[in-house]
């Protein structure tokens, strides 16, 4: 079984279920009354809080309180949060989405149910599985008796589902140990790509942390495929093997991240990629680098991965980025919705809100699944 290191004990696509995974975490995570925790398994050097002075750490603390208490404000009585109009509920709404199968995800796809929009549920469903997979996995010990007991058998059938979505057959060897969406296409032209399959990593990661145990071949076959989404001569990971897109900041990111929990930050493609993030900063705010490069989402995962690598890396990244998000966050404390092309802005600002609260409170180590 896996034992991947655990975090310190000190201690947030229809994408409903990722803004509610995403703002239930937030919600319930210890208010921001210090600065953040340095990282115990770095050496003084790698200091997150080294990147910014004091007067800058209060500055990027108010405005994620500030922006807590807009998303706050924007929660309905029954829990959930303005969207799309499927709508969701926070940690009650993930748990009673959750199909027989095991699929946390509030519609359940059918076959062939893929489509180019991203509100389909075919499209959809592995992302909002993965991601409600590690929502339930972080608030899994900071719930009362009864609740915790219907996160963790929601959990365990969670896992379930997604190990055997592991173990579909792939018609391209190159895409062996990763994930997909539940019921491809036929004219899908991969079946694996790294963005679900680094959420399914981020899954099975929160479940080792909370005390599940997991399976050391899953991680290892999923860990290889990422690998070889490393494309030499772009010197960055990206989106499939066989069809790859133009690059983009969340893949790579994603990528990062994904290597990183599995301790391999250090890497030569970790560190390939990191470089690429640092020369394709979040300076345009709210900008796109192509039709593929979704802004807010590549700032979530970014973030994440950079607080992973460290050093450098950490130190050419972060403070750049809270700059820019500060400069932008409106006075009222949310931040702008997604600009096209990808589409994403129908989710609107409750949604990209959550990933820059996220994003900058990454070096806080609140979560677990965030820690060093």
């Amino acid at each position: 079984m896996r034992r991947i290191r655990t975090a310190p004990a000190h201690r947030a696509l229809s994408r409903p279920v990722l803004l509610s995974a995403l703002l239930s975490m937030m919600l319930i995570a210890t208010p921001l009354t210090a600065q953040p925790e340095p990282a115990s398994d770095r050496e003084p050097s790698d200091d997150p809080m080294t990147v910014l002075g004091p007067r800058e750490w209060e500055e990027v603390g108010e405005s994620i309180e500030r922006a807590l208490r807009w998303l706050a404000s924007r929660q309905q009585p029954d829990g959930s949060f303005p969207t799309l109009e499927t709508g969701q509920r926070a940690v009650d709404y993930v748990l009673g989405c959750q199909q027989a199968s095991g699929l946390l995800a509030r519609v359940n796809p059918r076959v062939n149910d893929v489509t180019v929009s991203i509100a389909t549920a075919g499209h959809t469903a592995a992302y909002n599985h993965a991601i409600s997979g590690v929502l339930l996995c972080e608030v899994y010990g900071m719930t009362h008796k009864d609740q915790a007991q219907r996160i963790r058998s929601a959990i365990g059938r969670g896992l379930n589902f997604t190990m055997a979505e592991h173990a579909k057959p792939k018609r391209f060897p190159a895409d062996e140990g990763g994930w997909r969406y539940v019921y491809p296409a036929a004219r899908e032209r991969a079946d694996s790509d790294l963005s679900i399959t680094c959420w399914q990593l981020m899954f099975l990661r929160a479940a080792i942390n909370a005390g599940f145990e997991i399976p050391s071949e899953p991680i290892d076959q999923a860990v290889a495929y990422i690998k070889r989404c490393y494309k030499p001569d772009a010197r960055v990971l990206t989106y499939t093997i066989l069809h790859p897109q133009a690059p983009t900041r969340a893949m790579a990111g994603t990528g990062i991240l994904a290597l990183a929990l599995d301790g391999l930050h250090r890497t030569t493609i970790a560190q390939s990629s990191a470089q690429w993030l640092l020369a394709h900063p979040f300076d345009r705010y709210n900008q796109s680098l192509n039709i593929y490069d979704r802004y807010h989402y590549g700032v979530y995962h970014c973030s994440l991965a950079m607080f992973q690598m460290g050093g450098r890396y950490w130190e050419g990244f972060y403070p750049g980025l809270a700059q820019v998000l500060l400069r932008h966050q409106t006075p009222a404390g949310h931040w702008a919705t997604e600009s096209p092309p990808m589409g994403d802005h129908i989710f609107g600002n409750p949604y990209t809100t959550a990933l820059v609260v996220n994003a900058l409170a990454v070096p806080y180590q609140l979560l677990p699944i965030y820690q060093r």
